[in-house]
């Protein structure tokens, strides 16, 4: 029996993955972003490259906390580049009883469109280096 549902989000930035995310567990549930980490008192998103590791560690802690917490639908909203990234996730919810879906964005944008539409203004040159790195699906 399972006690929930956690989605892994996949995409690049500006692809739709947070819109989807929220649709996908609703009021009820919980999107948790490692952006969500970057994010100042004052509401300003201030990107620091040298606390990714840090944001990303408490993104998955977040995640972890609401399955053990019970809540019914869990978004993980990050890009997740490689396969790596998903394993964090996917064992939390193996621990809690939660059952897996891979939610893969597929964006047939360009990495210039993309930076347009991306809420964090993620640079060009970014996104240019994680569909770079992308690792697709098994």
């Amino acid at each position: 029996m399972t006690r929930g549902a956690l989605y892994v989000m996949r995409g690049l930035p500006g692809s739709g993955k947070s819109t989807l995310a929220r649709t996908l567990v609703g009021p009820e549930g919980l999107v948790a972003s490692a952006d969500d980490w970057h994010v100042g008192a004052d509401g300003a998103y201030r990107y620091r490259v040298d606390e990714a590791g840090v944001a990303h560690a408490w993104n998955q802690l977040r995640v972890r906390e609401a399955m053990r917490a019970g809540v019914p639908r869990v978004a993980a909203d990050c890009t997740n580049v490689t396969l790596a990234h998903l394993t964090p996730y996917v064992r939390a919810a193996a621990e809690h009883g939660y059952r897996v879906h891979v939610v893969e964005v597929p964006c047939a944008l360009t990495d210039e469109e993309l930076a347009r539409r991306t809420v964090h203004a993620v640079p060009v040159e970014a996104i240019r280096k994680m569909r770079a790195a992308w690792e697709p699906l098994p």
